[in-house]
């Protein structure tokens, strides 16, 4: 009898599946559940993970400092240096550098008053506003509206993002998408997963361990901002989305409370400091390359009637030579009044346009509209090419592409030898075209399908939008371009 028992249950083990025999790797996530490859997709890249004990947790709740931690996965763990200014972060807890990383690049925000809110759960929006900030911050006309979309329920802050994720197919049928709940575990991962696979059909970077966000990669333009309350950091991302340039939050080293930003209260810290000629507030970070941005943006909220000290701070801690600064501020009543032009005495060799105030309510159109009324086209700098070490002149054309183009810079591109007459490389991502058939001839640059860069040693007919010609004969165009492989970088002119 027992060893007909025993042969039973070895039956039973042999036809049964294993608990854990699930190409998600997680026992509770269904083989034909409808988050299951982009759980198995983001496993096998190291991305994301489970909660332990072989369980994924699918309806479980995703918090801000886990999804930190994923995006800063997404861009490759780059190393980081400084503090956050977060009072409710530790140093050196497994979300630290993540943290660090996302407050730095301006991806992941806190609430203000030094809160980032590290064990609450990521709401949709959260997570739409952060995936958008990684991408870009592009922002999406009118034309993209729908009232029944379901942008309309975001919190204004988040609109642009929301509608976003929703064009470009961010957001799946299989669960409703309700902005200001909490994210389920399976919806960040398939949202996450969507991300990948909307940088892999757009660009020949791998979207995992290609270093840098594309929101860092803005080009000549820097929108640098400090915000408390997230109202000025809000006009910095419209502003930031509209020209995609980089963005760069002014942090201070010690974080702002709510008795600190008490202004009927003479001794609270900002009525001392803004009274104080000298004060100047210590900040966390510093921008990396400042010498390659042609135009900054420079925003702040009105207290007192005038800038934030940390601004001065900022400003005196760059040389600004040279260089075209836009300010912009927010407040509830006050105008900018003389707040930028007395922060102007603070780098007086820099170039000043006229500032404006925003308030809290201002919508994406409206800052779009103003920043395309400053006419920055002349004030981004010049546009450079090297071909392997040898730059190389040439004359650039006066479209948007060209403009979309320099608003990427520095960029390097790894171009490949096709068909005898052209050397074709990615750029990275999407960007403005408006092609049309023509011939090409030899030094031409050409955009072809919107992502990729083509400059001609030889010629061809196809369907472009033409960037510029090098100037340079036959001869001197095939020893660069016809032996091989080039690398070709665009800077800063």
């Amino acid at each position: 009898m027992k060893r007909t028992i025993s042969m039973i249950l070895m039956l039973l083990l042999l036809v049964m599946p294993a608990c854990g025999d699930n190409e998600s790797g997680y026992t509770d996530v269904p083989p034909d559940a409808w988050y299951a490859e982009a759980v198995m997709a983001l496993r096998e890249k190291g991305v994301m993970d489970g909660v332990g004990d072989g369980r994924f947790d699918p309806q479980g709740v995703f918090t801000r400092a886990q999804l930190a931690t994923v995006m800063y996965r997404l861009a490759g763990k780059p190393a980081v240096q400084g503090e956050d200014g977060f009072s409710d972060t530790l140093p050196g807890a497994w979300y630290a550098d993540a943290v660090l990383w996302a407050s730095q690049t301006g991806i992941v925000n806190g609430y203000g008053n030094g809160l980032f809110g590290t064990n609450d759960p990521t709401t949709q929006e959260q997570l739409a506003v952060m995936l958008w900030r990684s991408a870009g911050s592009y922002v999406l006309g009118s034309e993209y509206a729908d009232p029944d979309c379901v942008e309309n329920a975001a919190g204004s802050w988040a609109f642009d993002a929301v509608r976003w994720a929703r064009v470009d197919g961010l957001l799946t049928d299989a669960v409703p998408f309700e902005p200001t709940q909490p994210a389920m575990r399976c919806q960040v991962a398939d949202m996450v997963y969507r991300y990948l696979q909307l940088l892999e059909r757009f660009s020949d970077v791998d979207a995992v361990s290609g270093a840098t966000p594309q929101a860092d990669r803005g080009g000549s333009v820097l929108v640098a901002y400090f915000s408390c309350t997230g109202t000025t950091e809000r006009i910095a991302g419209y502003i930031a989305g509209s020209l995609a340039a980089s963005t760069y939050r002014i942090t201070p080293e010690v974080p702002y409370t709510d008795a600190d930003l008490n202004y009927g209260d003479s001794e609270s810290r900002t009525t001392l400091e803004q009274n104080d000629p000298d004060a100047r507030p210590a900040i966390s970070g510093k921008v990396e390359d400042m010498d390659a941005y042609d135009v900054i943006f420079l925003g702040y909220p009105i207290w007192w009637g005038q800038a934030p000290k940390i601004l001065y701070t900022f400003v005196e801690s760059y040389d600004l030579s040279g260089k075209t600064v836009v300010p912009f501020c927010t407040s509830g009543s006050s105008g900018i009044g003389s707040s930028a032009a007395d922060l102007s005495r603070s780098a007086a060799d820099a170039v000043w346009l006229e500032g404006r105030r925003f308030a809290g309510s201002t919508d994406s159109g409206t800052v779009a509209d103003w920043v395309r009324g400053l006419d920055l086209e002349g004030k981004e700098g010049k546009m450079k090419l090297t071909i392997g070490e040898t730059e190389v002149p040439v004359t650039w054309e006066d479209n948007p592409s060209v403009a979309a183009l320099r608003r990427l810079l520095p960029l390097t591109i790894q171009m490949s030898m096709y068909g005898g007459f052209e050397q074709v490389g990615p750029i990275g991502q999407s960007i403005e075209r408006n092609d049309a058939q023509m011939t090409t001839s030899c030094g031409d640059i050409v955009l072809y399908a919107g992502n990729q860069i083509v400059i001609f040693y030889g010629s061809n007919s196809w369907s472009y939008t033409p960037l510029g010609h090098v100037d340079l004969s036959g001869r001197e165009m095939e020893a660069l371009l016809g032996s091989g492989d080039v690398t070709v970088t665009l800077s800063p002119g």
